[in-house]
């Protein structure tokens, strides 16, 4: 089975791709009154897309290299359900966003699989199970695999006549969903036990016994999320790892070192070197990016890297800064270019408290920030103006330049902005040129960071 890496940015990737031929996934979604939250799909562990509806409430999705998926769909927050789809399908769904539990209908699925994902539900191990010794929690591990299968044992025949392939998914999706409790053992048993542990060769054997390698599995997020966090745990057990870059050097040392499988073990160095580059950027990556140069040869594989390198590369000290067009109160309109001259600090924040909580640290910093000649512009990403209208009304928020843009994906995208971490403070030089993309967050490193980077 094909199933190359595909990287996209959490929620802000354009669903507007166009087909580069009939081996793509094809998602259609109509929906009738969209939640405020929006409605997102998920599959993989770093893939969350949010759909861009038209003015009929219509939007389209296509995922491309993928043999097969299991895609989460997201009703804002409230609802979730889960759909399988393989290379060729074109699966359309139509909800009324209020409920899409009570109204969804799904044209391109295969019945038999989906009624089987909506009846499935996995039994984990209790709490108190983690007492066990490992030999007999794994034990109980595997008697716990046989429990979740007997569904999908009870109905392979009518699943396979739809695809073989589902069935073989499915019997390795509740096996390495449940191996993940393997990863809490170490920390779930000295309490459950009541006694002091420490990891054991017997616990590191069986980490390792779980795991096979499998390209077909690379599609299961279950299994990417053992194949990578378990070379952690057996590169920690000497040598504490500190940082996230020392995490994803110390991952793909072990699996180049240790992965048979020439596809296996290239896949998996990209997904660790492609997640780490995407979310801290080129600027202090040299030995990974050598060593994932020099150990993965497939070139597809390295085109996709590439891609996301090359992103941040587009965005490094000295580049242009990404350029934005924004409103101010008045609706007055401005781009980076009105600031051109100075120093600017572009605060890119929702309406949220922890970006709210974030001008109090401004304010302390606004001494400097005149003796520097840099101009603070509040760039709101808010998806409603009108919230943002009211929130910069407020006095805790009055210090620099307020200026909205809404929730322009393309910049976001540019800037490399996380919705995890909500907000993002940029520095651009009078030149208009990239000075640090994600400078710190707290004002105490900010005010260093100042200091030391930008002359009197």
């Amino acid at each position: 089975m094909k199933c190359k890496f595909i990287i996209f940015l959490i929620a802000l990737t354009s669903c507007t791709h166009t087909a580069k031929s009939q081996n793509n996934i094809t998602l259609s979604v109509d929906v009738e009154k969209i939640p405020e939250m929006g409605f997102v799909i998920s599959y993989l562990k770093e893939s969350m897309i949010g759909m861009d509806f038209d003015a009929k409430g219509h939007a389209e999705y296509r995922i491309e290299d993928m043999d097969a998926i299991y895609l989460t769909l997201h009703n804002g927050f409230a609802e979730q359900k889960t759909i399988y789809a393989e290379k060729g399908d074109h699966i359309q769904l139509s909800f009324d966003g209020e409920s899409m539990k009570k109204t969804l209908k799904m044209e391109g699925v295969r019945e038999n699989i989906a009624d089987y994902l909506k009846n499935v539900k996995i039994s984990w191990p209790a709490n108190k199970d983690f007492a066990l010794d490992i030999k007999d929690f794994v034990k109980l591990l595997k008697e716990k695999v046989k429990e979740n299968q007997q569904l999908l044992d009870s109905l392979t025949p009518a699943l396979t006549k739809e695809s073989s392939k589902f069935v073989k998914l499915e019997k390795n999706r509740i096996k390495y969903m449940l191996g993940l409790s393997l990863l809490d053992y170490p920390r779930m048993h000295p309490y459950m036990a009541k006694i002091e542990y420490t990891p054991g060769d017997d616990y590191y054997n069986e980490l390792k016994a779980w795991l096979e390698e499998d390209l077909n599995s690379l599609c299961l997020s279950q299994y990417r999320t053992l194949m990578t966090e378990v070379p952690t745990f057996i590169m920690s057990r000497k040598t504490p790892i500190r940082t996230p870059y020392e995490k994803a050097m110390k991952q793909m040392e072990y699996i180049n070192n240790n992965t048979k499988d020439e596809q296996v073990k290239q896949n998996l160095l990209t997904i660790i070197a492609n997640n780490y580059i995407k979310d801290a950027g080129i600027q202090k990556s040299t030995e990974l990016d050598a060593f994932y140069r020099k150990h993965v040869t497939d070139k597809e594989l390295l085109a996709q890297y590439q891609q996301t390198y090359d992103s941040w590369a587009a965005v490094s000290p000295g580049q242009p800064a990404p350029d934005f067009k924004a409103v101010d109160i008045s609706d007055k309109e401005f781009s980076l270019k009105d600031f051109k001259g100075k120093y600017v600090c572009l605060y890119l924040w929702p309406c949220v408290s922890p970006a709210i909580q974030q001008f109090a640290e401004l304010k302390k910093l606004q001494p400097l920030f005149k003796k520097k000649n840099i101009v603070l512009v509040n760039l709101s990403i808010e998806n409603k103006k009108d919230n943002w209208v009211q929130t910069i009304q407020n006095e805790e928020v009055q210090v620099g330049t307020h200026l909205y843009a809404g929730f322009d994906k393309h910049f976001l995208q540019k800037c490399h902005y996380s919705a995890a971490s909500m907000v993002q403070f940029i520095f651009i030089d009078p030149a208009g040129k990239i000075i640090e993309l994600q400078a710190p967050l707290q004002s105490s490193n900010m005010e260093d960071f100042i200091k030391e980077t930008i002359q009197d």
